[in-house]
């Protein structure tokens, strides 16, 4: 391939990026140093949460696929629609993991209530949460909800 001035190309997945993030990122970046300053175990008392999705069909790893070129294609792996998959949701504070919680359809504010309610409430009492919000977007009800329990 050398002889051929070829060069190995990986696809990248890259999480879009919203115009106001580095504003949110930065607010809660101050918020963070100034809560510290307070009270210094205030980040052992923070739920950090995510979610992933794993799809059913075998898809080849991205890792291990590389395109010969000349000249970067930018190329798309294409993904199939409506493949069988799970949403993985899981979180961490202090010492602690919470989960795995498992949903096998779309994560809806009523499952998401649900699961809050009958799971992750009963483990926390005093904790703050940093909800993943790729997913979700608040709701008055779920509002209401945390506003009731915290």
């Amino acid at each position: 391939m050398k002889e051929l001035n070829l060069k190995p190309y990986k696809s990248r997945l890259l999480q879009a990026l919203h115009e106001d993030d580095p504003d949110r990122r930065l607010e809660f970046s101050q918020w963070a140093l100034d809560s510290i300053r307070e009270d210094p175990i205030i980040l052992d008392r923070i739920l950090w949460t995510d979610e992933a999705i794993f799809q059913t069909n075998g898809r080849v790893n991205r890792h291990n696929y590389v395109y010969w070129s000349d000249t970067n294609p930018h190329f798309i792996i294409e993904q199939e629609l409506n493949v069988p998959r799970v949403i993985v949701w899981g979180g961490m504070w202090s010492n602690e993991v919470v989960g795995p919680f498992f949903f096998e359809d779309n994560v809806t504010s009523q499952t998401y209530l649900q699961m809050l309610k009958s799971h992750i409430i009963l483990q926390l009492v005093e904790m703050l949460f940093h909800l993943c919000c790729l997913v979700f977007q608040i709701t008055t009800e779920r509002f209401l909800m945390l506003k009731y329990y915290f």
